[in-house]
């Protein structure tokens, strides 16, 4: 075994999600705990001076091993992803780049002008299974309605076309305080629809990310950007999430494989 395999999990694994290792002595266990206890602290330090390139490595590894043909990458921003030669990737985004020419702290960002205007959690102007490939990075978090998004992303996926999406992983980023979002959340959420309360969200978010309280929570509650972290993941839930969503849209698409790559987590799925 490699060691970054430590960090991967597939298909043909994903049962140890589900059940314990029984082989493994109680010396092994506790180290193995005391790792994940130590390895966000770790990360703290030395992913300040990686994340960006190695990021963006571990991300490129992906894509050129499963994007071919013609696909969308939802909300590149400034950081397109490199996709393998003869792959043809269009750009979706809410609104054109020069958007962002008069915003101050976007002032030196050259960001991609996208080739679709569209609400990347919707693709309404996305014919159904048109797509081979949809790559989605530090997206689906920001989108209140996250299983609005799934069913839309594999409508517009061919059959055997490609979903890569990533998240932060909660461990090493603001959200640390925060409890990991349930899947049963996210199907509140979809069954709420449009009369879904998002107060909740930004008030967690006003507690226990910027340590907020009293009234001062209730004013930012009323002003908060809407580019909030609505949900938080770490691997493990992640990878849950999508086995539990493959389950709600019964077996739609697949999980082929799901790690973390330097303070998200990333997963790769496939349409049946």
């Amino acid at each position: 075994m490699h060691a970054h395999d430590a960090h991967v999990i597939t298909t043909t694994a994903k049962r140890s999600l589900h059940h314990h290792d029984t082989t493994m002595t109680p010396i092994h266990s506790l180290l193995r705990r005391a790792f994940f206890r130590i390895e966000p602290a770790l990360a703290a330090v030395v992913n300040p001076l990686l994340r960006t390139r190695a990021t963006r490595i571990g991300r490129t590894v992906l894509a050129q091993k499963y994007l071919r043909g013609d696909g969308l990458e939802l909300g590149a921003f400034a950081s397109p992803t490199m996709t393998p030669y003869g792959a043809r990737t269009r750009y979706v985004d809410r609104v054109p780049a020069s958007h962002w020419k008069d915003v101050p702290e976007y002032r030196h960002v050259q960001p991609v002008d996208p080739d679709i205007i569209d609400d990347g959690a919707t693709l309404a102007g996305v014919p159904d299974a048109s797509q081979d490939y949809i790559v989605s990075f530090h997206m689906l978090e920001h989108v209140p309605n996250t299983l609005v998004a799934v069913e839309n992303w594999i409508r517009v996926l061919k059959p055997g076309g490609i979903l890569l999406v990533a998240v932060p992983d909660r461990r090493f980023g603001r959200d640390a305080p925060r409890e990991l979002t349930t899947f049963q959340h996210l199907v509140d959420d979809l069954r709420a629809g449009e009369s879904r309360d998002d107060s909740a969200h930004y008030r967690e978010i006003a507690e226990l990310v910027h340590g907020l309280t009293g009234s001062a929570v209730d004013d930012y509650v009323a002003t908060a950007p809407p580019a909030e972290h609505f949900h938080v993941w770490d691997l493990t839930s992640f990878t849950r999430f999508w086995l539990d969503a493959s389950d709600f849209f019964n077996g739609a698409f697949e999980l082929l494989e799901a790690q973390r790559n330097h303070g998200e987590a990333i997963a790769v799925l496939r349409r049946v």
